[in-house]
């Protein structure tokens, strides 16, 4: 069942966005295009239009708004009273926010005529209310997440890696994690920190780079959103070229057992070239690349390829990235 996929999105504004509509997404999708383009950007509106659950309350809209402006702004989660102002200062700068997707309407806007307040329009429920009722909490939970390659925290790998367990995946998950890296004996939870054994030892994942780091978040975490979706920024950070192959397969055979929707965001050609070989070697129908330019106009534009177009495209030497 993919009813809960995303398959189209129209931005009417949202930062770099005014009135964009981009349609074609499917399970796995790799967005691409040159720096500064808008590849966060539209991972980010997509995120927040996905992240409402049928039982809507502002919170909800404000969390997933919130993450956004922190894996931007790389806002400090802590104290609460300090971070809630942060945010709002965030608010402040983002202005509006709106989009229409298969899935949900989405409105959020700051007015500031007589006083400053806070408009909400989700899917025709109307809200309003001002900065001292403002109020962010982190325990909201969803089928919908967020890695920022650059900042993974030792938490969220935790709060998977219980799904791993529930699921009996611990000896799937070491195969895995001995294939990216053979000197790597086994993993585990250990003090409530993500260790790996090697030589007899187990070490915190810190110690073994970020890419390694980066890996696990990734399986763990689609474990986890069984009938939900992950979007991962700038996925080739951290991993070496050799591993992208790999990396691809396990995202590719994992979504498609748990029915996880994917959208990842890169600016390697390395990686496109991996994830273009992997869609071949499965012929899997079920992926898309998506890549973002500017027109004459400088206007976002974006062309969606299929493997064997992407694959064309890649042997001509075309700028896909």
């Amino acid at each position: 069942m993919t009813k809960h996929f995303l398959k189209y999105i129209k931005i009417e504004k949202f930062k770099c966005f005014d009135n964009f509509k981009i349609s074609g997404f499917k399970r796995v999708n790799l967005i691409s295009g040159r720096n500064n383009i808008g590849k966060t950007t539209l991972l980010e509106a997509c995120y927040i239009n996905m992240n409402i659950n049928n039982e809507f309350s502002i919170l909800q809209f404000m969390y997933s708004m919130s993450i956004g402006i922190h894996l931007r702004s790389h806002i400090d989660f802590s104290p609460k009273d300090s971070y809630s102002l942060n945010i709002q200062k965030e608010f402040d700068k983002i202005k509006k926010y709106k989009s229409n997707s298969n899935l949900n309407s989405l409105t959020m806007e700051v007015a500031t005529k007589s006083f400053k307040s806070y408009y909400v329009n989700i899917n025709g429920n109307e809200n309003h209310f001002t900065p001292k009722e403002f109020e962010f909490n982190t325990e909201i939970g969803s089928d919908i997440k967020y890695i920022n390659s650059k900042e993974i925290s030792n938490e969220s790998i935790v709060n998977s890696f219980e799904v791993i367990q529930l699921k009996d995946k611990e000896k799937d998950l070491n195969k895995y994690i001995k294939e990216f890296d053979n000197r790597i004996e086994a993993f585990k939870i250990i003090g409530n920190k993500p260790v790996c054994k090697i030589n007899n030892i187990y070490r915190e994942i810190n110690e073994f780079g970020s890419g390694l780091k980066l890996y696990i978040a990734i399986i763990t975490k689609i474990y986890s959103l069984e009938n939900g979706a992950l979007f991962i920024d700038e996925i080739e950070n951290g991993i070496h070229y050799s591993q992208f192959s790999k990396l691809w397969e396990l995202i590719f055979k994992i979504s498609k057992d748990v029915n996880c929707q994917i959208f990842a965001t890169t600016h390697s050609k390395e990686a496109i070239f991996s994830y273009n070989k992997v869609q071949n070697n499965l012929n899997d129908n079920k992926s898309t690349f998506i890549n973002l330019e500017l027109n004459k106009d400088n206007e976002i534009i974006y062309g969606v390829l299929d493997k064997e177009m992407l694959e064309y495209e890649l042997e001509q030497n075309h700028e896909v990235r």
